[in-house]
């Protein structure tokens, strides 16, 4: 399988290089999967990692971190460095080695699939996860007007998503919704003279927020550009659906779990 033209001229135009994470890169990560409590050496896969760059920050955090995803430049791009990875559009091959996976994370992801491809998906990581796994997908805020930019300037994104679709598609299929929070930005990062100015943005972005949430729903809810979801794995089944969610502010290779 070769990566196609339409592959090569996206990577271009989203400007993916394969330099290390930044600091501000560093400090989103830790901060969108910080509530699914991880501990040193749990197993994460990556559906769809791109440039690669979660894997290099989990790895050097000492997870055994994993990925697939379909363009094989990157795949042939991560292999180079270190990582065990697979060429794939979905998780039905990958084999265990009896191994179970503490988090499967889709950044930016999940929204250039159908709703059904996304049923799929959800189907095929569920035996990958340990009893309580969790998914954690990142995606544009389908909910608030300031996540329409970055919805629609990408031809590629095909699904409106929110927590509530990801949860009323995740029920189904044995997964409740563990928490919602507004996707992390670097605030500690970067050059300190301009912390003044991200502490200001920060706060008018949280009180309108909760302006908006409580004067139009009675609660607060996620208005930020993007959201993380997190999917908890149930131990039986379906379950029923509450109003309710938790806002929140690798024989394998290094025990990835997937054979190569």
């Amino acid at each position: 399988m070769n990566a196609s033209h339409e592959d090569e001229e996206y990577r271009r135009w989203k400007h993916w290089d394969e330099a290390p994470p930044s600091r501000d890169q560093a400090e989103r990560f830790a901060k969108d999967i910080r509530p699914a409590s991880l501990t040193f050496g749990d197993r994460i896969l990556e559906f769809g990692f791109g440039q690669g760059t979660f894997l290099d920050w989990a790895r050097r955090r000492g997870y055994a971190v994993s990925g697939i995803d379909r363009n094989t430049l990157f795949v042939e791009s991560a292999k180079q460095r270190g990582h065990v990875v697979a060429v794939g559009t979905g998780l039905s091959h990958l084999k265990l080695n009896g191994g179970e996976y503490a988090a499967i994370v889709a950044f930016d992801v999940l929204e250039h699939l159908t709703i059904e491809e996304i049923r799929q998906f959800l189907r095929e990581a569920r035996p990958l996860l340990r009893d309580q796994g969790i998914i954690i997908a990142r995606i544009p805020n389908g909910i608030s007007p300031f996540g329409l930019y970055y919805q629609h300037v990408d031809v590629t994104h095909v699904s409106i998503l929110s927590h509530g679709r990801l949860e009323q598609i995740g029920q189904p299929l044995g997964y409740e919704l563990a928490w919602v929070a507004n996707a992390a930005r670097g605030l500690w990062s970067g050059r300190k003279r301009f912390l003044p100015l991200k502490l200001l943005f920060a706060a008018l972005r949280y009180l309108i927020e909760l302006t908006i949430g409580y004067v139009y729903f009675g609660k607060r809810i996620p208005m930020d550009r993007a959201v993380c979801v997190a999917l908890r794995k149930t131990l039986s089944g379906s379950r029923s659906g509450t109003d309710s969610f938790s806002l929140a502010r690798t024989p394998d290779v290094n025990g990835s779990g997937i054979a190569t």
